[in-house]
């Protein structure tokens, strides 16, 4: 995987950047997950517009381990994260933008590092709330199961009321 993206070079010539990344060396993005060894898969377009606005544009992905928050089992959750970014150095630039882009900011020598661009795009797909499907979920407690075990708290008033 290529480290960096020098958007300064993107100007004189369109860019295409394709591969894989061990999800286990983006350290925010793993501290979320149940299990570690999923590898992510991205391609990213970098290019000018023809307004002039220099882009990243393209793709992530990965399947990756959660825990239900509803009966706490390990389960599979597919991240994907379609993204168009312009680089911008400062706030200024990044009003100006049009609304088609985001901005993302490069560092003094107009580089992108690309791990963390791909870390943020994916954290930003994880669902507040990890959970199954409610027909896929196998909880561990069952309404049905739950009322039957518990008593009826009127029952003593009922057999004041029969005395």
């Amino acid at each position: 995987m290529q480290k960096c993206i020098n958007v300064n070079t993107i100007p004189s010539q369109q860019q295409c950047f394709a591969g894989e990344v061990s999800i286990d060396t983006l350290p925010n993005l793993q501290s979320s997950l149940a299990e570690k060894g999923a590898i992510g898969h991205y391609s990213i377009v970098c290019a000018v517009d023809t307004e002039g606005y220099t882009y990243l544009e393209g793709k992530a992905t990965a399947t990756v381990k959660l825990i239900c928050e509803r009966c706490l089992n390990v389960m599979d959750r597919e991240l994907v994260s379609h993204f168009a970014l312009s680089p911008v150095t400062d706030d200024e630039q990044a009003k100006d933008l049009p609304v088609r882009y985001e901005a993302i900011v490069v560092d003094k020598e107009g580089k992108i590092a690309l791990a963390d661009l791909l870390e943020q795009e994916l954290i930003l797909q994880l669902p507040l709330v990890p959970k199954h499907e409610q027909m896929n979920c196998n909880q561990l407690w069952q309404k049905e199961n739950f009322e039957a075990q518990r008593p009826n708290p009127f029952t003593v008033l009922a057999a004041l009321k029969q005395k």
